[in-house]
């Protein structure tokens, strides 16, 4: 499984100031997103809470991808009651989604 996430940037940005890691302005935050460091801490973290609460291994993310494009009605990724459209999030995201899977071919993809 793999899985997109949204970080909240106050806390990330904090994390990112304890681990001497600069972040200056929206540029900053978003190659703070794509660094190694910053994924495998995010990483971790999900690993951790999710045997903390006994998921199944099927059910922990083995890859991830962090964007600062939130999930909305307005983007289309979520309905007006805020359920995942999971195929306008397929789209958003299918180069991300893509990579994640090493380049496999995706379901429904031709």
């Amino acid at each position: 499984m793999v899985a997109i996430i949204v970080p909240d940037r106050p806390i990330l940005e904090k994390w990112a100031a304890e681990n001497q890691i600069p972040v200056e302005g929206d540029s900053g935050y978003l190659e703070l997103l794509k660094d190694p460091r910053t994924i495998k801490a995010v990483q971790d973290e999900i690993v951790s809470k999710s045997r903390e609460a006994k998921f199944f291994g099927f059910e922990i993310p083995q890859k991830i991808h962090l964007t600062a494009t939130n999930f909305t009605a307005e983007n289309d990724i979520l309905t007006p009651t805020f359920k995942l459209k999971r195929n306008e999030a397929k789209k958003a995201f299918f180069k991300e989604i893509k990579d994640m899977y090493g380049g496999a071919k995706l379901q429904g993809e031709e």
